[in-house]
């Protein structure tokens, strides 16, 4: 039960990572909620802790982007949404290069679900 509690948690992030990245890039904080920012208003929506909206937005953006094999473990529950996180935050740390960051994403994703 608790295994499939946890998947059912990645599969929703995943999800929710689409929605947040869709509201960010049609301004939907400021245009209809009146938020200052997408990052406000998921903080607000999510009783969130200062600055953990900002973190969502974050995951979001590269899950639905250049971390797309991220999501897609997400979205099958082998990847929790904290391991997504550190998955970001690592390869936003590499250097740019596109070959480099797969290779990381690969990597990280392969090593959580093995």
């Amino acid at each position: 039960m608790t295994e499939l509690t946890a998947q059912l948690r990645a599969a929703t992030a995943a999800v929710e990572a689409g929605a947040v990245a869709e509201a960010d890039a049609r301004d939907l904080a400021k245009q209809r909620r009146h938020h200052v920012s997408t990052q406000a208003w998921v903080t607000h929506l999510g009783g969130l802790r200062q600055g953990e909206g900002r973190r969502v937005v974050a995951r979001a953006h590269a899950l639905t982007g250049p971390l797309a094999a991220t999501r897609e473990a997400l979205a099958a529950g082998t990847v929790s949404p904290e391991q997504a996180d550190v998955i970001v935050r690592s390869i936003e740390a590499l250097p740019v290069g596109e070959a480099v960051r797969a290779r990381g994403e690969e990597t990280l994703v392969g090593q959580v679900g093995s």
